[in-house]
Formats: C-alpha cells, structure tokens, sequence
C-alpha cells in the first residue's frame, strides 16, 4: 500500500472546489491526438532515468527526466501532476515546470528541499543516470482549455505552489488563437527565492498583452521592479487580479495552507473529510472581495 508523505504547500494534490471552467478528464489514451505516445498509463509505473540536475537557489533543485523515447509526451493535463514514489512506498505528488505541447522526450521537476522531507530528500540527492519511480497521471478539479472568446484568469501562488500555475501560462501563450489573459500575484520570502523568475519575465515582456506578474517579496525589502515588498493583501489583489464583476473571470490559487487559508477559508486545504466537506463555501480575503465559489479553484 502507498503511504503519502505529509506535504508542504505548493505542490499538493488539488482538493478544491468548483470553478467556470471546472472539466474531468481520464487522460487515458496512449496517445496524443496528433500521436504522441503517452509515457503515463493509469495504474502503470513508470520509472525515468535524471539526465540533468541543476540547483537554482540554495534549497531548490530543477531536475530533467528522460522519458521511454525522444517521442514520448508525458502526457498530464494541465495543470496536472505525478506522484513520486520511494523504495518504502511513500509518494509525493509534483507538478512538472513542463507541459506536454512544449516537451517531447523528457520532463522537468521544481523541487525544493525541504529537511526531513523523504521524497524532496531523494530527490534533492539524485545524480544523474539514476531512476525514480513516478505514477499518474493526476489532474486537478481545474483543467485549463483555450478560449476563443475573451476571459480573464486571475492567479496567485506561494513558493512551489508557482508550478501548476506555470503550466497553464505555459499552455495559454502557445496558443496563437488563445484569447485568455492571465496575470499572477507571486509570494516569496526573499527576492533571491523566487522560482522561474527568468521564465515568468521572459514570458510577461513577450506578451504584454495577455500576461503579467507581480512578485511580492515579505523579507529583505528587495521585491523585484514593479513587485511589492510585503506580504499579498487586498490592494495587491485589487491592482492585479480581474474584478469579480468582469465577465469571464476567475481565480486559480496555489501554496501554503496558510496562504490558502487566508486567501479562500479556513478549511480551503484540510483533508481527510467527505467530499462535500472538503469543499466548502469560499471564505477568507477573495469572498470579502466579492469573488463567488464558482470563480475561484485552489490547486
């Protein structure tokens, strides 16, 4: 039997509630409709060999796995994630900083390290040439699908929490015929602990017309150009997410259970409840701004 290690915020399985653009979907299929072979098959194991490691900052970590050919897609919705698996059967699941459209042949993890963590710590020690054990693929109560017409997702994220997240800005600007905008609120501690800044501003100065990024930064006072130094509030919120009035609007959340706690309730993340308990009326900072339950999905 798979025994889950206690998580830490960002990468989490989703539990959340209803959302506008709520959709299920099995991912079943071996392969992508423009054939793509599927690395992922449901209750199938699936080990991949690390061909690349690199530290980003002191305490997170960007690994490359290879997967079963240079054809292969790992095949996860987006956002979606997989479950990292250890010789005792604890699993940990991960949302890869890599989407299937822009990845052929491998995919990448965001790992920060956190002590005492079994899955972060394995991963955190893996050389290169050797294999972890990964099983999915896992979505979310959100599925990100292109929109012709205009609309407005809104985002907010926590340290690794930016991963998912990621994955839907990722999907979102490849498309051409896309018409979805996006804007992120992003909390870290320092502005040296900031994940995929690079990726983020690289991808916000392309399209300025349908991306953009706050970073707010609680320690150090050092938030990066047009971030905020403090921690993420009702004015940020305001200046940077879609108003709950606009058509087409919503708000996709991901990090810590305080943050989520804060930004949609107080049993936003508890687990272990029935299903209709786990997802309760949208509370905290986003309902006193008027947001309704169908508008926000914490992942």
């Amino acid at each position: 039997m798979l025994r889950r290690a206690a998580a830490s915020g960002a990468a989490a399985a989703a539990v959340g509630g209803g959302y506008l653009w709520a959709a299920s979907s099995r991912h079943e299929a071996a392969r992508e409709p423009g054939g793509a072979p599927r690395a992922l098959r449901a209750g199938e194991a699936l080990y991949c060999t690390l061909t690349e490691k690199q530290w980003v900052t002191p305490s997170a970590v960007r690994l490359r796995f290879a997967l079963p050919s240079a054809e292969h897609v790992l095949g996860l919705p987006v956002p979606g994630h997989v479950m990292v698996i250890d010789d005792a059967q604890i699993y940990r699941p991960y949302s890869p900083v890599t989407v299937d459209s822009q990845a052929a042949g491998y995919f990448e993890l965001l790992v920060r390290h956190y002590p005492g963590g079994e899955i972060s710590t394995r991963l955190a020690k893996m050389s290169p040439g050797e294999r972890a054990h990964f099983r999915g693929p896992v979505g979310n109560a959100f599925e990100y699908t292109a929109s012709a017409a205009p609309r407005r997702i809104g985002m907010v994220a926590g340290g690794t929490g930016v991963t998912p997240l990621w994955q839907v800005v990722q999907a979102a600007l490849a498309d051409e015929e896309d018409r979805t905008r996006l804007s992120l609120v992003y909390a870290s501690r320092r502005a040296d602990d900031i994940l995929l800044r690079d990726e983020l501003e690289r991808a916000a100065a392309a399209h300025p017309d349908r991306f953009s990024v706050c970073f707010v930064v609680s320690e150090g006072g050092g938030a990066p150009a047009g971030g905020v130094a403090g921690r993420i509030d009702a004015a940020v919120l305001q200046r940077h997410l879609p108003q709950p009035s606009e058509d087409g609007s919503g708000v996709l959340v991901c990090g810590p259970d305080s943050m989520l706690r804060a930004l949609c309730g107080p049993r936003a993340r508890d687990g272990g409840l029935a299903e209709a308990a786990r997802r309760p009326p949208l509370g905290g900072l986003l309902r006193q701004l008027g947001y309704e339950d169908w508008q926000v999905c914490w992942l």
